[in-house]
């Protein structure tokens, strides 16, 4: 078994591997380092500020770019002085989030590290990298879709790469297993589902089956304009295609994420594993709270608690006294850090293989000895079953039988 200290050489090579790529040319301080959580991204990012600051005599001006308050507040603070370099962050160092930052004009940095740099890559939050000037700029992501891809490659290009597999072979996290775990939806619940899903099953291929082109309808002079490219004119009959088809595609979501048989399905598991620590994932508010009400060991963290109560919360999982389990609305994909971490519940997901990536990096970081697990309920014979077909390409994958468990407890 890997000891800590051979973990840390490897870590080491690959992060100064990296930043070797990114220092030389041709792109000479500009690219992105894609790191499977648990590689040591932020790492790199300290090492990449702390050299710039000695060169320039600590006089640097040094931007980091997060995509949320808990990243900016905590996290690079806590790694800058893990690794030592609490002076070069107090000297040189700036963290903001995107959400503010993409406002600047005209501002002039030596370093700019792009923390989640795929949540940057869209045409309003680029517009930062348009209108400011920096000497170098280094992108760290465990993920970019292809789309995104596109823009990143004109502003900081993908220089090495790092997947989760390629990770746990290397021996730089936890082995983990991951369980799909069906449940079917309630007879009230299949009756709203089926309408729902026959309703934008009809309306859907009206706009090419085409998501983004079904949103723009909503707006009239984009939906008359497609309308003039097939022929047809608005009227009283396709004027609400767009809204009924959007009102379906949501109705079919919120009945697939807050699905009663998921709720029964989360406390079992967790009470099958409670020796492990936990974050349980939910992709509405409403979901992650009846998730908290229900296990005895876990509190809450998503938008509608108060900055104060998240981190008094996270303070209390760290902590490892009663608490443990963390349930949160999509809140936790990225940036958090507790170490002993072992096991995620997805009570609902994405067909996106980028939140699969993130959830699974919170489980992951190495420990000597973990086996982390990842459960991914789903409602079976559902849309939901498509989503974690492309969500989950390349990984091995089990299914676990909640009934049958249920049956035999």
């Amino acid at each position: 078994m890997k000891n800590k200290m051979t973990l840390s050489n490897s870590k080491d090579k690959i992060q100064r591997d990296g930043l070797n790529k990114w220092w030389s040319k041709p792109w000479f301080g500009r690219g992105t380092l894609q790191y499977a959580t648990g590689v040591g991204k932020t790492r790199c990012g300290v090492l990449a500020a702390a050299h710039i600051a000695k060169i320039t005599n600590m006089e640097a001006r040094i931007l980091i770019l997060t995509p949320t308050e808990t990243i900016r507040d905590n996290s690079w603070k806590e790694e800058f002085y893990k690794w030592d370099e609490g002076e070069v962050f107090e000297e040189c160092v700036k963290c903001i989030c995107i959400q503010t930052a993409y406002k600047w004009v005209g501002h002039t940095f030596n370093l700019i590290i792009a923390d989640e740099i795929h949540n940057y890559m869209s045409p309003k939050f680029a517009n930062f990298f348009v209108n400011n000037r920096y000497q170098k700029i280094l992108g760290l992501t465990a993920y970019i879709d292809k789309f995104k891809l596109r823009i990143l490659s004109g502003i900081c290009p993908v220089i090495d790469k790092v997947s989760t597999i390629d990770a746990e072979e290397l021996g730089l996290i936890s082995p983990f297993k991951i369980y799909n775990v069906p449940i079917n939806l309630t007879p009230t619940e299949l009756s709203d589902y089926n309408k729902a899903d026959k309703t934008f099953n009809s309306l859907f291929p009206y706009f090419n089956k085409d998501l983004k082109l079904m949103f723009a309808c909503m707006n009239k002079n984009r939906y008359n304009y497609f309308l003039q490219t097939k022929g047809e004119v608005l009227d009283e009959r396709n004027a609400s295609y767009p809204f009924i088809c959007n009102a379906a595609m949501t109705k079919r979501k919120n009945i697939i994420y807050n699905a009663h048989e998921k709720l029964k399905a989360v406390k079992i598991i967790s009470n099958m594993n409670l020796e492990k620590k936990a974050i349980i994932f939910s992709q509405t508010i409403d979901f992650a709270n009846k998730v908290t009400e229900q296990l005895d060991n876990c509190v809450s963290f998503h938008s509608k608690i108060s900055k104060k109560k998240r981190i008094e919360n996270l303070d209390l999982l760290k902590s490892g006294n009663s608490i443990t389990r963390i349930s949160t609305a999509k809140a936790l994909n990225e940036g958090m850090n507790v170490p002993d971490i072992s096991m995620a519940i997805i009570a609902s997901g994405t067909s996106k293989t980028k939140d699969m990536i993130q959830r699974i990096g919170r489980a992951v970081r190495w420990e000597d000895g973990k086996q982390a697990i990842i459960y991914r309920i789903y409602v079976e014979n559902s849309q939901e079953e498509k989503w974690i077909a492309s969500s989950q390409e390349d990984y091995n994958v089990e299914l676990f039988n909640i009934n049958e468990y249920e049956n035999n407890s």
